[in-house]
């Protein structure tokens, strides 16, 4: 009898000790795991990247939203149809071809539906949309990006204001945005001197951060 009792206390013995261990090795093990993990959950802030990490950044595009005037023609169609309109050097073309490529394009008429002995108008106009590319470096000790370099482009758009007479007896007028969401490329950009070169701009990241988080800006229109 007292063996068996001996026995079975010797059991409960071991069996307590194996649990112990078990519950000792798992909770080492919750203490060496990843530092991400913290009560299950991923701590934000844990450092992802090295030290000085440069990541390049194409931020949305900015638009004027204002229309800066250029050039015009206003009146009789046959007298204003061959007057050469200018935005700056950068566009260039007749009243009367205007008017025509917006008939056709618009309204699927042809030159001959334009009554060209009546009154016609041309405004040309243009608006800015802004592009810029920063260079932010990862510091460590702060947990946080900064921005160290930025490049500025500015981008022209065309914008038409117009008027002319068909010969079915309507006055058609209008106005055209030539933009990027209606499929148009800018007529003119100011491009930054480094906008298009990642290299530099990281390089140029890179340098600014190891002299203390200087700060470049370049700008095609400044």
């Amino acid at each position: 009898m007292l063996k068996k009792l001996v026995s079975l206390l010797l059991v409960v013995v071991l069996l307590s000790i194996s649990s112990f261990s078990f519950a000792f090795a798992n909770d080492e093990k919750n203490q060496n795991s990843n530092a991400k993990v913290i009560y299950g959950k991923v701590n934000p802030n844990y450092p992802v990247y090295p030290d000085g990490t440069v990541k390049i950044v194409v931020e949305p595009p900015i638009a004027s939203g204002t229309l800066v005037p250029d050039d015009n023609a206003n009146g009789t169609a046959s007298t204003i149809w061959n007057i050469t309109l200018t935005i700056g050097s950068y566009f260039m073309k007749t009243a009367g071809n205007i008017i025509i490529d917006i008939a056709t394009t618009v309204y699927g008429l042809t030159e001959s539906h334009i009554a060209k002995n009546r009154g016609a108008s041309v405004y040309l106009y243009h608006s800015y949309t802004y592009r810029y590319k920063d260079a932010n470096v990862y510091h460590l000790s702060l947990n946080l990006w900064k921005t160290l370099v930025v490049e500025g482009n500015r981008e022209w758009y065309r914008h038409v204001l117009y008027s002319f007479a068909g010969t079915d007896g309507s006055t058609y007028t209008d106005r055209r945005d030539y933009t990027e969401a209606n499929g148009y490329p800018p007529i003119h950009i100011d491009a930054a001197p480094h906008y298009y070169d990642e290299n530099w701009i990281t390089q140029q990241a890179e340098y600014n951060y190891r002299m203390g988080d200087r700060i470049t800006e370049e700008y095609g229109w400044r």
